[in-house]
């Protein structure tokens, strides 16, 4: 079997569990949903291109281990949302306005904690079952020279070295 060897080293890593609420965990390792997620984003592929991020999710088999042990952190998010510049203003994704609908969430004082893995570095063995597309050298390619920036689990964890 053909394995990719993945370094990933971070100042944060998040490895996104279940979310309850406004607190937002993380696992131990990387799961299979973030490996394909870093992947389709490393090949350029879009959340909507579900049938091939399906695929790939179903082919992939990893095994990880921490090479230096991280720390936990917890991060504290806080807006007023019930401010006057903010009644009117929508969140930007690629240019696009996005207003809140209303609601419960669309005024007043939301916080949130998510939680981080600090300074560590972790070893992924990645593998593909079965055959199809991509392959295992086409993997490699698109994370040696990705179509978007990398992120290891949440987009302000930036790698500071992936190899």
């Amino acid at each position: 079997m053909n394995v990719l060897m993945l370094r990933f080293d971070a100042p944060l890593m998040s490895f996104g569990a279940v979310v309850v609420d406004q607190k937002n965990p993380i696992w131990r390792f990387p799961g299979a949903a973030m490996l394909t997620g870093l992947i389709a984003n490393a090949m350029g592929w879009d959340h909507r291109d579900t049938d091939c991020l399906q695929s790939l999710q179903e082919r992939v088999r990893f095994a990880a281990r921490w090479d230096s042990e991280p720390e936990p952190l917890t991060e504290y998010q806080t807006v007023d949302l019930g401010q006057p510049s903010m009644v009117h203003t929508g969140w930007t994704t690629r240019g696009k306005r996005e207003d809140r609908k209303g609601g419960s969430a669309a005024t007043g004082t939301h916080q949130r904690w998510r939680d981080h893995w600090a300074n560590g570095v972790v070893t992924v063995a990645l593998a593909l079952d079965g055959e199809g597309t991509p392959s295992l050298d086409d993997l490699e390619t698109a994370l040696t020279r990705p179509a978007r920036p990398l992120f290891l689990g949440r987009k302000p964890c930036l790698p500071a070295l992936f190899s």
